[in-house]
């Protein structure tokens, strides 16, 4: 609207050329030619550039009007004045706009760099929040490293995992492979522990030979990624492979914590191998691999305190190879050593897994059988009688037979005459010496063969 009022008034401005006589034409247009100007200008100023031009043509057609019909000096320099004006607006208008462009190029380019720094702020703020977050969940990790350092076994340290382990760091399934260790009689399976959504699960294995080169390449790179979020770790000290860790559908970003885990379950592992190792050598003969007398009194008086309970029959033998000390005379004590760890193994063989072997004495061996009678106890001390009668102990170069004696003693047969709230202590020393006199009269009796205590 307004735009339109000016150029009303531009035309306005050319009406005295009607209406006015020379001379006062010349005095009007010289009086109102200079607010001409002004509208010009706002319209170039707003790039009207049509209507400018139009505006500019009727000035110049006005002045050219003006020019013609009027030769006094006056009005050529009104003329003059008017075109030199115009060109002074013209020129401050393009510096100005010019000036115009250089702050707002500036202002963008100050606007450029604030957005830069917002954005460089605002990412070292999210790169700050997620190293705090790392540094949470590290945290919280060392309290679940805290927690391993109680569990003693390897079952106590699956179910850590599933219970702690887990919530933290979430996965699909994750194995905790146990190395295999050599024994002098067999190669011991794998020992896997699955852990998954639904608890903890284990078993015995041996890993096929494409499972075995994973394993060797894993060690040799320290970890190895089998598909997408799958990862396999060895666990392992120096060259000493403790176990293995099987992950798979875990997070990707969650590596570096899977990492600080390793490093955890490896001294834990460790730790474990050492007490048991410790527990070992602490309730296991290291020559013949059977119970020390210690231990075996311990299991006795759990077993006797059980039999009580329920009424449970428990036998008890009381083994002695025969002529062992001019056996060592004869052949040496290196090949009675050996001998005495052949022995332990052939009694081993004729026992269930439930029965306890314990070496008693130098050449005695004491073995506890729960849930079994009499007859029971006979059979099966003839039938490791008979089995160490046949056996040929080949030790270095010796071929050698040796022959035991043994004593039974049954529970409750062999206690019925004392009293009935005996202590299992009092119980367990009867026996024993039941036993001993048992062997006793065996060895009276010929040696290589069973005697059962009622029978004396």
């Amino acid at each position: 609207m307004f735009k339109r009022i000016l150029i009303f008034i531009i035309f306005l401005m050319a009406l005295p050329v009607l209406y006015f006589k020379a001379e006062e034409l010349s005095l009007a247009y010289y009086a109102l030619s200079s607010f001409m100007l002004l509208p010009m200008f706002y319209l170039y100023s707003e790039r009207a550039i049509f209507l400018f031009r139009s505006s500019v043509a009727i000035f110049v057609i006005c002045e050219l009007y003006f020019l013609a019909r009027f030769t006094e000096f006056e009005m050529l320099f009104l003329l003059v004045g008017h075109l030199g004006a115009l060109g002074a607006l013209i020129v401050y208008r393009r510096t100005w706009l010019y000036q115009l462009k250089l702050e707002t190029d500036r202002n963008e380019e100050l606007l450029r760099s604030w957005e830069m720094l917002k954005h460089k702020h605002q990412n070292r703020l999210e790169n700050l929040q997620h190293l705090e977050k790392q540094a949470a969940s590290l945290m919280d990790l060392f309290e679940m490293a805290r927690d391993f350092s109680e569990s003693l076994n390897y079952d106590v340290l699956a179910e850590l995992i599933y219970k702690r382990v887990r919530p933290e760091l979430p996965f699909q399934e994750m194995s905790l492979i146990l190395n295999a260790e050599e024994s002098k009689e067999a190669l011991k399976p794998f020992r896997r522990y699955a852990i998954t959504e639904k608890g903890v699960a284990f078993d015995d294995f041996e890993p096929p030979e494409p499972e075995r080169n994973l394993m060797q390449k894993a060690l040799e790179e320290k970890r190895l990624q089998l598909v997408d979020s799958k990862w396999l770790f060895p666990l392992a000290i120096e060259n000493d492979v403790l176990a293995y860790l099987s992950v798979a559908g875990a997070d990707q970003g969650d590596l570096a914590k899977f990492e600080v885990l390793v490093s955890h379950l490896v001294l834990q592992i460790k730790k474990i191998r050492l007490y048991e190792t410790v527990r070992e050598l602490s309730i296991v003969d290291s020559l013949t691999q059977v119970f020390v007398r210690r231990h075996c009194m311990d299991l006795f008086e759990s077993e006797l305190k059980r039999s009580m309970k329920h009424g449970f029959s428990l036998a008890l033998l009381m083994l002695d190879i025969d002529h062992f000390k001019r056996y060592n005379d004869d052949f040496g004590h290196l090949v009675g050593d050996a001998t005495l760890r052949e022995v332990a193994a052939v009694l081993r063989s004729n026992l269930r897994k439930v029965d306890i072997v314990a070496r008693y004495g130098g050449e005695e061996f004491l073995v506890i059988i729960p849930e079994t009678g009499a007859r029971g106890a006979l059979e099966a001390a003839e039938r490791i009688r008979s089995s160490i009668a046949r056996h040929t102990f080949k030790v270095y170069d010796v071929v050698t037979k040796v022959t035991v004696s043994a004593g039974v003693a049954v529970y409750p047969q062999g206690t019925e005459k004392m009293p009935v709230n005996s202590e299992p202590g009092t119980l367990m020393r009867e026996l024993i010496h039941q036993s001993d006199l048992a062997l006793y009269r065996a060895k009276e009796e010929g040696r290589n063969r069973v005697v059962r205590y009622q029978d004396l």
